[in-house]
C-alpha cells in the first residue's frame, strides 16, 4: 500500500505536469493547424482514443522539457553554476539579502543520503522545492512553445490574407489575440525564470544538508 501511495504521489507531483504540458502543445497545434494523427482504428470519444491522446501528451511534454534542458534553458542538474538572473532573484527573495556562495566539493549522492536520514520536515521542504523546479520548468516550456506556435500562425495568416475592409475592421480583434498569445509566452518565460530561481534554492538547500551532516558528525 505504501508503494502504491508513492507511485500515486509521484504521478500527481511530476507525471501529471508532463501530460498537462503535452496537452497544451497539442491544443496549440490542433487549433492553428490541421493535425492528422495516425489512424489507429479507435472511435472518436472512446477510452482508447483518450488513452492514446494522453500518452502522446506525456511523450510530447517530456520531450519538450528535455529539449529545453539540453539547450540549458531549464535546469535539470542538481549542481550547476547559476547565472546573474537566477542569483538576482535569489538575493531578492532572501530577507535579509546575503551573498551567494557556490558550494565546493558538492556530491549530490552524499547529500541525498544525508537528507534521507533527517527528519520529515527537512525532507518535505526539499521535496517542495524540487517539485517547484519541475512544475515551473515543465509548464513554462509548454506555454512558451504554445505561445510561439500561435503567434507564428497568426502572423502567417495576416501575411497571406489580402487587404480588405473586413480585415481592417477585424484589426482590433487581431491585436487583442496577439496580446493574449504574447502574454502566454511571457508567462512561460516567467515560469522558466522561477524554475531557475528554485534550482538555486535547491542547490543551496542541499549544501545546507551537507554542512549540517558534517557538523553533526564532527
Amino acid at each position: 500500500m505504501d508503494n502504491l501511495f508513492k507511485v500515486l504521489g509521484r504521478f500527481f507531483t511530476r507525471d501529471v505536469f508532463y501530460i498537462f504540458s503535452g496537452l497544451c502543445i497539442q491544443m496549440a497545434l490542433a487549433y492553428n493547424w490541421t493535425v492528422k494523427w495516425p489512424d489507429i482504428s479507435v472511435p472518436a470519444g472512446s477510452v482508447g482514443n483518450a488513452i492514446f491522446s494522453l500518452g502522446m501528451a506525456y511523450i510530447l511534454g517530456f520531450t519538450a522539457k528535455e529539449i529545453f534542458g539540453f539547450a540549458r534553458i531549464t535546469v535539470e542538474s542538481h549542481y550547476w553554476e547559476p547565472g546573474w538572473g537566477a542569483l538576482w532573484l535569489y538575493r531578492r527573495h532572501q530577507r535579509p539579502a546575503r551573498r551567494w556562495k557556490q558550494p565546493v566539493h558538492f556530491n549530490y549522492w552524499n547529500a541525498s543520503e544525508s537528507l534521507a536520514t533527517m527528519e520529515e520536515s527537512v525532507r518535505s521542504r526539499y521535496d517542495r522545492i524540487n517539485n517547484l523546479v519541475h512544475v515551473c520548468s515543465t509548464v513554462g516550456t509548454a506555454l512558451i512553445i504554445s505561445g510561439i506556435v500561435c503567434c507564428i500562425k497568426l502572423y502567417c495568416k495576416l501575411v497571406s490574407d489580402k487587404p480588405s475592409q473586413e480585415a481592417a475592421e477585424a484589426g482590433k480583434d487581431i491585436i487583442i489575440v496577439y496580446v493574449v498569445y504574447i502574454a502566454i509566452t511571457i508567462l512561460g518565460i516567467m515560469l522558466i525564470a522561477m524554475s531557475r530561481f528554485q534550482a538555486v534554492r535547491r542547490l543551496d538547500f542541499l549544501s545546507y544538508v551537507i554542512k549540517r551532516e558534517q557538523r553533526d558528525n564532527g
